[in-house]
């Protein structure tokens, strides 16, 4: 038997004609005498009665045969196929029903195949008189395989119960839902069944995702209408209906603009996009004679990508957004896209969303994020971030990269920009440590104060600073130089910047699932930053991996990072006293450093401990956690009054400090206040010189 489908909606306009609309016009394609439905017009029709749909097969003996079909046959039957889903029918069938128009923007032709041609031949008298005898002759065979069919079904397979899907992806057939096999009773498959939680921000699960997943693609692929478009599997937020009030005058063959553009989306399915905005509702037109795209494809990358102006960039040692100076007020948020991942994935959307609100409520408007976690091929590691981002070298966890696709989704529509860390000098991500260990399939050195079996579960904080030594020559003994193996060690050097690179280009042309738009192409993300606190880097790997990132991301900004340290065991005002200086001799000298390259500089990373001489009267290490967050921030809040202040005066003044950022906050310290009320004073200084 043949493909049972309706021939493409089509009808034949004599046979239709007595229950047609009065106006075809505005409903279908008419050509030599020939009606021709798109397949929702077809099934709207069929299910109001206007119309008949009807199946060709060909019989046992070969003869074409014409079968009306049911309403149910014609739905199993073009749902799935020319890119109607359910959900675009009952969008289409609801709109009708209202008195609207409705078209597709996307211009595929309503034939999936031609239509056999049957010709008629007359039939002699004789021919005529045999019709009885051979419609008796097809009624007794199909009897008689009735009946031999008969002892199968009853004594061979007893009870066979089906819960059925959809059409698989790439078949025509139906398959179990509870998997193949024998069934006797609906409590065997209904034991096999669960709920699926679900809802804004918990898809259904599809197992393995691809880069750019899409729950539009059609069940069964056809030929990609050649209409200029990117398919809907690549990118499913495309206007599908152009839609037309009631009252405006319309021809099919000469359609004029359309009043409304529809995008529809299953957003039980995919996450409805947080941040796209009416970004794709221009795809299938030009935005205006004078700034018209070269085709509809470019048209709506460049609706999803930022304009010029939405990217911060840099002019005379300033930052500049939207055409207008900007001061970063900048916290380091490195956890968010374990945070912003699903439940199932360690993730807490909860605490997720309650902490950026908070973040934003107190001026905070950029984010130092990592895009970087790898994982050990020697099980868990101790203080490790949990599920890692890649699982080894090209092999990624796709749940936490949706996490990370949340938080700069989250991030764009709370106004805040994005340093995305690409690797890291220490272990706590995995690092590069990571591919050392990777390259060499050997184990990290961790620290004693690192290593929980010394100690346990707390570490030997006794032995803080036995992080290992500079022994000359570019060589480390230690962790240190374990991990800087990964760009000084020319035995394994090459192979480990291969995979970091293949990592950053990844990272780069990743498609957020979340707002549909390229990482590149987005203007949340301020600045690619090549590693966490890098020990003595090689000058040529800097430039040469700055200058690869910046040839696969030009509308972005590139930086590296510096630092310096603080005793928090000590309570007399000593060791704050020698923080303080260190930080304005730095300042000063950064300052004035940056001023003469014409380059603005944030202090990206700064913090203080608490008060943990508290925790050492406690007992701390032996018996307590050294930095238990019950501790005091008296030295914390003077230090980052005099840090905050002094960044900002500087800025004020001219000398090219753009921004602060910081760590080891809660939202009930103090030190918040003093970040809102620099924030504020940075909002004052920009409305007044503006």
């Amino acid at each position: 038997m043949e493909d049972d489908r309706p021939t493409a909606g089509r009808t034949d306009e004599d046979e239709a004609a007595e229950d047609a609309p009065a106006d075809w016009s505005k409903l279908a394609y008419t050509s030599r005498k020939r009606i021709e439905l798109m397949p929702e017009e077809a099934l709207y029709l069929a299910e109001r009665g206007t119309i008949e749909l009807w199946s060709e097969t060909v019989g046992d003996d070969g003869e074409l045969l014409r079968v009306p079909m049911s309403i149910q046959q014609a739905w199993a039957a073009i749902i799935g196929h020319d890119e109607l889903t359910l959900e675009r029918f009952n969008v289409y069938a609801q709109l009708k029903r209202l008195g609207y128009v409705l078209v597709r923007s996307r211009s595929t032709t309503p034939l999936a195949r031609p239509l056999k041609a049957t010709t008629v031949i007359p039939r002699s008298t004789l021919e005529l008189l045999q019709l009885p005898f051979t419609s008796l002759h097809r009624a007794f065979l199909r009897l008689f395989r009735s009946l031999l069919a008969l002892p199968r079904s009853l004594f061979i397979n007893p009870i066979t119960l089906g819960v059925t899907r959809v059409l698989a992806k790439g078949e025509g057939r139906l398959r179990s839902l509870v998997g193949t096999g024998r069934w006797t009773s609906y409590d065997q498959i209904f034991s096999k069944l669960q709920i699926v939680p679900s809802g804004w921000d918990t898809p259904l699960p599809r197992g393995p995702l691809p880069k750019t997943p899409s729950v539009l693609a059609p069940l069964i692929p056809t030929t990609a209408p050649s209409c200029g478009l990117p398919s809907l599997e690549e990118f499913p937020y495309q206007t599908f209906f152009n839609v037309y009030k009631p009252i405006t005058k319309f021809r099919k063959s000469a359609p004029p603009p359309p009043d409304f553009e529809i995008v529809v989306i299953k957003c039980v399915l995919l996450i409805l996009p947080l941040a796209l905005g009416l970004a794709a509702v221009g795809v299938a037109h030009p935005l205006s004679e004078t700034t018209a795209l070269s085709s509809p494809h470019n048209s709506l990358n460049h609706a999803l990508s930022g304009k010029a102006s939405e990217f911060v960039s840099v002019s005379n040692g300033t930052f500049y957004q939207n055409g207008k100076p900007t001061y970063i007020v900048s916290m380091n948020y490195w956890n968010a896209l374990n945070l912003a991942a699903s439940a199932e994935a360690g993730g807490n959307l909860s605490r997720f969303s309650t902490e950026m609100q908070q973040m934003a409520d107190k001026g905070v408007n950029n984010l130092r994020i990592m895009a970087s976690s790898e994982a050990s091929q020697f099980g868990i590691q101790p203080f490790r971030m949990y599920p890692a981002l890649m699982i080894s070298p090209g092999v990624y966890n796709e749940e936490i990269f949706i996490g990370l696709d949340r938080t700069l989704a989250k991030m764009s529509t709370l106004g805040m920009t994005a340093v995305m860390t690409l690797n890291n000098f220490w272990h706590w991500s995995g690092g590069i440590s990571q591919y050392v260990s990777w390259a060499t399939n050997s184990t990290i050195p961790y620290p004693p104060s690192w290593d929980p079996t010394l100690n346990p579960p707390y570490g030997d904080y006794s032995t803080n600073g036995s992080w290992g030594s500079y022994l000359g020559n570019d060589t480390y003994s230690g962790f240190p130089g374990y991990a800087g193996r990964f760009y000084n060690d020319t035995s394994i050097s090459n192979l480990t910047n291969t995979w970091w690179r293949s990592h950053i280009k990844t990272v780069i042309n990743r498609r957020n699932t979340i707002n549909g738009r390229i990482y590149k192409d987005d203007p949340t993300i301020m600045t690619w930053e090549l590693m966490n606190e890098p020990q003595d880097p090689p000058l040529e790997w800097v430039t040469s991996t700055a200058e690869f990132i910046k040839s696969l991301a030009p509308k972005q900004l590139v930086t590296v990072q510096n630092w310096g340290y603080y005793d928090p065991l000590v309570a007399n005002s000593s060791s704050l006293q020698s923080a303080i200086e260190f930080a304005d001799g730095f300042l000063t000298n950064v300052s004035q450093w940056s001023v003469d390259i014409g380059k603005p500089v944030i202090l990206e990373e700064f913090g203080m401990a608490r008060d943990n001489w508290e925790n050492v009267a406690k007992g701390a290490p032996n018996s307590s956690y050294l930095y238990d967050p019950s501790a005091g921030t008296t030295h914390k809040d003077t230090y980052f009054t005099f840090v905050l202040l002094t960044v900002l005066d500087l800025w004020k003044g001219g000398k090219a400090f753009a921004g602060t950022g910081w760590y080891d906050l809660y939202d009930g310290d103090y030190a918040m206040d003093i970040v809102k009320h620099q924030a504020d004073e940075a909002k004052k200084h920009l409305n007044s010189t503006s």
